[in-house]
């Protein structure tokens, strides 16, 4: 059994048309589209996340309110969360679980523009969520939790790209 023989300088194949970003698109509409796609990046990342913690907060009250805390008491808990606490463990794992799944989202919209798209996107999410509720932790907090969120919303891109690649 013989195999073809292979020039080892010749460069690789790649399926160009797989990979073009939507090749039939003029560029004011690939702007759109790119657009488009940071919008419901950042939307499911920022919406996500306050719908969640809305909710946690909620959950949270009653819990406190069961065990016999007044509404003064449950409030300045919520203000003051410790960073042990599973309220806050769940809040920012739901976070960013929501900045995963809007880099996801915003790198399938994007098509062929992903890392461009969720690169906008992680830096949009990234302001707007430290112009919203970053005011409470301290600097090394907000750092970490702030590149924490940027890498996980690139591996959601990560994953939107692959999948757009895979042609599913």
């Amino acid at each position: 059994m013989t195999t073809p023989e292979r020039n080892p300088y010749s460069p690789p194949s790649a399926d160009v048309e797989k990979i073009a970003p939507h090749p039939e698109l003029t560029p004011a509409q690939r702007r759109f589209v790119q657009f488009k796609a940071v919008l419901v990046g950042v939307s499911v990342d920022i919406g996500g996340t306050i719908i969640v913690g809305v909710l946690l907060s909620i959950i949270y009250g009653v819990i406190a309110a069961a065990a016999g805390e007044s509404a003064e008491q449950i409030a300045t808990s919520l203000r003051n969360i410790p960073h042990d606490s599973w309220l806050y463990i769940a809040a920012t794992f739901s976070g960013l679980g929501f900045s995963l799944l809007g880099g996801y989202l915003c790198a399938r919209i994007a098509k062929g523009m992903e890392y461009r798209a969720g690169s906008i996107q992680a830096a949009c999410s990234l302001c707007l969520g430290l112009f919203l509720g970053g005011q409470k932790e301290s600097f090394g907090m907000q750092i970490a939790l702030s590149g924490l969120s940027v890498l996980v919303t690139m591996l959601g891109v990560k994953f939107g790209a692959y999948r757009n690649r895979a042609g599913a």
